[in-house]
This record gives C-alpha cells, sequence and structure tokens, in this order.
C-alpha cells in the first residue's frame, strides 16, 4: 500500500504514548477511549504506508494534550513527539485561512478542517473522529479510515 498516512490528533497522540512506554496508554487522561491492544492495532495499521504524514495544528494539538499529564511521563511524551516530528513524520502546511474558509469550520474547527484540506489523493487520514471521517468520506471514498472501526472489529 503506497501513499502517506496523515494522522489525526487521537490517533498521533496514542501512537506517542505507545511508543514513549506502552503503559501511559492506561494512565492519560485524553487516552482513556484506547487500551495497550489498540496501541498494537495502530501499529500494524500504519506499517504498510510509505510515510506518516501530520499538520501543523494537529501537532500543536497532539502537544498540548500530551502536555496534560504529571512529569517524568510528561517530558518523555514530549521527547518522543519531538523524535517523531524529526525523523519519522512529514508536514503539510494548511494555512489557518483555508481551513477556517472551509463550511465545515463551524462544526468541526481548525484542526479537522486542516486535516480536511491536506487529505489529496494519495493521502488517507486516519481518525478515529467520526463527524471528521464521514466528511472526508463524502468528499472522496478511500480519503480516511475510521480507527474506531479498525479496533472494535
Amino acid at each position: 500500500m503506497a501513499g502517506g498516512l496523515l494522522l489525526d490528533t487521537n490517533v498521533l497522540i496514542l501512537l506517542v504514548a505507545g511508543r514513549t512506554d506502552r503503559s501511559i496508554i492506561t494512565k492519560h487522561k485524553k487516552l482513556s477511549a484506547f487500551s495497550i491492544a489498540d496501541f498494537d492495532t495502530l501499529s500494524r495499521t500504519i506499517r504498510p504506508y510509505d510515510s506518516l504524514v501530520t499538520t501543523p495544528h494537529v501537532l500543536a494539538e497532539a502537544s498540548n494534550l500530551l502536555a496534560q499529564h504529571a512529569d517524568p511521563e510528561k517530558s518523555r511524551l514530549l521527547e518522543t513527539l519531538r523524535d517523531m516530528i524529526k525523523n519519522d513524520t512529514s508536514e503539510d502546511q494548511v494555512l489557518s485561512a483555508s481551513a477556517a474558509d472551509r463550511p465545515e469550520f463551524t462544526r468541526l474547527g481548525l484542526t479537522d478542517c486542516g486535516l480536511i484540506e491536506a487529505a489529496a489523493p494519495g493521502t488517507t487520514v486516519l481518525t478515529a473522529d467520526l463527524a471528521l471521517y464521514l466528511v472526508l468520506c463524502s468528499k472522496r471514498s478511500d480519503a480516511a479510515i475510521n480507527f474506531t472501526h479498525l479496533i472494535y472489529r
């Protein structure tokens, strides 16, 4: 499977936590909907893709949410995120004005509209957000994967 996989915020947070220390998944308040087994599913899901892609909006949101955890794990989470930004992901620059100009903005917000803007052919968005998933699929049937469908099979 070629192409890039564009990660939504919650999926990125799960990936960072699992790569840092799998036990954090069960302790971080922003990951209460996920389990260690879900991290394993995520790891298998991303493996076939050529690249992991993100946007500045997703990175900012993920950084803020990961920081809502106590040290010393907080520092380790942010170190893992920094390493992933520098070595494991490419960043698709999306202008905030373009994202805010989308008709879905008042319903989905800046980060999700930035993902819609970045979801070009050849790139698939991996998200656990049903509203975002439905909008993406209405635009292109292969534009998104609903991570929730993968973990509740």
